[in-house]
């Protein structure tokens, strides 16, 4: 006989299956305003990956953009630095440079020298000879020669020592005025060294209201610095860079040309040589 209570307690067994529960993938943000409004965005996780991977990727190209600028400005620091430095190493060698020529040309000087003072001494006889002529005849009339008064201009020479070249005017923010540089140029170098001053004279264009400008400052006779002794003083065995400020002058294209007139210690014209400028 089959046992009825036991089959129907398996019967009425209740059978527990596990629940399964699964990892949550998504996620709902709740924006709430001031006026009560809801909002709500549902973020997946393959959503939110994506964020964080661009943001990560963004602030990666930032970090990079800066730290590349600061390089190229410490870059650009450096070789400027290195520019000025060749410069200066530069400037300094053709100071070297010059004064090794002057000492070489000296010496050259008092070669020649002690050349002639060994060729007069065979004249010693004729100048004996010459001196009793002189006694007996009387003394030769001397020659005038009055030298120019200081600071007065003397006469052109015929024949030109120096050139100039490479005038240079530009704008300096620094001192908010402008520069200006230009070269002298010894080109009778037989003739020994060159000295003397050198201007520069801005000319004015005719509608611009100015006047003419002598740099370094000086009176001027007919256009032409009249003290030529307040110029910028040189003495060139080879060449040399005179630099100055041209003062008081807001716009150079008021000027229509510059004029750079270099005189001798004595105050003979060397050169006068004109250059468009504005």
């Amino acid at each position: 006989m089959e046992n009825l209570p036991r089959n129907m307690a398996q019967h009425s067994r209740v059978k527990s299956t596990a629940r399964k529960y699964k990892t949550q993938t998504r996620w709902t943000l709740l924006l709430i305003g001031d006026l009560g409004k809801v909002a709500s965005f549902q973020v997946t996780r393959p959503v939110l990956v994506a964020l964080l991977v661009c943001l990560a990727v963004g602030l990666s190209i930032f970090v990079y953009s800066v730290v590349s600028y600061n390089l190229v400005r410490v870059e650009n620091r450096e070789l400027k630095k290195g520019v000025n430095k060749l410069t200066s190493q530069l400037e300094n060698a053709e100071n070297l440079k010059e004064e090794a020529l002057v000492r070489l040309m000296l010496l050259e000087d008092r070669v020649k020298w002690a050349a002639k003072k060994d060729k007069a001494r065979p004249a010693d006889t004729a100048k004996d000879e010459a001196s009793e002529v002189a006694e007996r005849t009387g003394p030769a009339p001397a020659k005038s020669s009055s030298p120019p008064e200081a600071g007065k201009l003397a006469p052109p020479i015929s024949t030109a020592r120096v050139s100039v070249e490479d005038l240079q005017i530009w704008y300096e923010p620094v001192g908010n005025a402008f520069k200006f540089k230009f070269k002298v140029k010894n080109i009778d170098r037989e003739g020994g060294k060159v000295a003397g001053y050198a201007f520069l004279v801005l000319e004015p264009r005719e509608d611009s209201g100015e006047t003419p400008r002598a740099f370094p400052p000086s009176p001027l006779a007919d256009g032409k610095p009249s003290d030529f002794k307040s110029g910028h003083h040189f003495s060139i065995a080879r060449y040399t860079f005179i630099r100055g400020t041209l003062t008081d002058v807001s716009a150079i294209r008021r000027f229509k040309s510059a004029i750079i007139y270099a005189y001798s210690d004595a105050g003979h014209l060397l050169i006068e040589k004109v250059f468009e400028v504005g």
